[in-house]
């Protein structure tokens, strides 16, 4: 439709943001210029979502010279199954097949630190008609985010009453990228690369 359309819902050339302008400029102006519109309706078809979690939690007390130490574990496996009609393409966005998490931790004389991946497998993360590409949906690549948290209880450490606690957390070790795409892997929508994080801090009561 052209964009002068777009009036009848309070959205006008005035209205744009100046890189928005510049865009409709190119393209011949506001009435040249065609737009995409969307809308969500509901269908009458079904989507069954059907998910299995498994958790495990093992003390290495027993095998170890060193008191303390663990590890836990949680899986998740989601299967959708769309059904009826008008339900082709019927998708829960964002939803990954599957899930991780496994940690690894210590926890004894007034010392805590925990090294924790998770993984999630890639998703869709948002339907068709996406930047007027008719048959073009979003996709999110396999992510994988290693994080790494600890704690020094001063108060128990040094015998010291009221003393606080000291924490240092790192957020993201291994430098993970979330990645999207359109349909094809190779066609990159957006990248984001934030970095590691670190913190340190106190904690204590008042």
């Amino acid at each position: 439709m052209p964009f002068n359309d777009l009036a009848q819902y309070g959205v006008t050339y005035n209205t744009l943001i100046p890189n928005q302008q510049v865009a409709i400029n190119s393209r011949g102006g506001p009435d040249a210029a065609t737009v995409v519109m969307t809308r969500s309706r509901n269908a009458s078809g079904e989507l069954r979502i059907r998910g299995l979690e498994l958790g495990w939690v093992q003390p290495l007390d027993k095998w170890l010279p060193w008191k303390g130490f663990g590890i836990s574990e949680t899986a998740t496996f989601i299967n959708q199954r769309a059904s009826g009609e008008g339900s082709n393409g019927f998708v829960a966005l964002g939803v990954p097949k599957r899930t991780n998490n496994l940690s690894v931790y210590y926890e004894n004389h007034g010392y805590q630190a925990r090294l924790s991946h998770t993984f999630s497998k890639g998703s869709q993360v948002a339907n068709a008609n996406q930047n007027g590409i008719t048959q073009a949906a979003l996709f999110g690549d396999d992510y994988k985010q290693l994080d790494f948290s600890s704690s020094v209880d001063l108060e128990h450490v040094l015998d010291k009453e009221g003393w606080p606690t000291l924490t240092f957390d790192i957020v993201n070790l291994n430098d993970g990228t979330r990645r999207s795409y359109f349909q094809f892997p190779n066609a990159t929508m957006s990248e984001y690369k934030p970095g590691r994080s670190y913190a340190l801090g106190l904690r204590m009561k008042f």
